[in-house]
């Protein structure tokens, strides 16, 4: 199962109900920041840097993202929020952030990596630390359009949902490289040569 907004959603209004935050619009609000963050991360870039022994075209799968930390990510919103409001956190808004954070850990983890990798035609890569590309300004428009159009419209709905959106968006710019993709290829490479060691390449999207 990859990566998806209505999945992203469930997962929050799962983690936003345990943690007590039940209300006439969390179901909304759990939709408006689940699809709103996915239309921001799914399909998005990221390079690799490749170690392999054999030159030519490889290809390569791996599942799941580390390095986003729910806990990371609670405190990197919470940290926007009171920027926002200029107020201290309060109980409810750290509940909030920690549902965010533990239901984006758990949400990256079902990431699927498909790539196209050259010049390694056999070998291993890493996620290039950085290199994923989604912006959180773009993440935080995303969830405030998403909101209005359900019916979000307070004032302080715009501030919000931009601090939820560079949370989220800002904690892939801390997604680590430990991921591996394993290169193969059913085409032999033309030459046998190598090693081929730390090739940085564009590798592939999120899904």
């Amino acid at each position: 199962m990859a990566m998806a907004g209505p999945s992203f959603s469930a997962k929050l209004l799962t983690a936003f109900t345990s943690a007590g935050l039940i209300g006439i619009s969390t179901s909304i609000y759990s939709q408006a920041i689940g699809n709103g963050a996915m239309l921001q991360v799914v399909g998005k870039p990221f390079n690799t840097i490749d170690t392999g022994s054999t030159p030519g075209t490889g290809t390569g799968t791996g599942v799941g993202l580390t390095g986003i930390v729910g806990a990371v990510v609670a405190s990197q919103i919470q940290t926007e929020i009171v920027s926002f409001t200029g107020l201290p956190p309060t109980p409810d808004m750290i509940k909030m952030t920690n549902a965010i954070g533990d239901a984006l850990e758990q949400e990256v983890a079902l990431a699927t990596l498909v790539t196209t990798h050259s010049p390694v035609f056999v070998g291993t890569a890493t996620i290039a630390p950085g290199s994923i590309a989604v912006v959180g300004a773009s993440v935080g428009s995303a969830i405030e359009t998403q909101g209005i159009s359900s019916g979000f419209l307070g004032k302080d709905w715009p501030g919000f949902a931009q601090a939820i959106g560079n949370g989220i968006g800002d904690s892939f710019a801390l997604a680590n490289s430990v991921i591996t993709v394993i290169i193969t290829s059913s085409t032999p490479p033309v030459v046998p040569l190598g090693p081929i060691p730390n090739t940085i390449v564009p590798a592939g999207v999120l899904t």
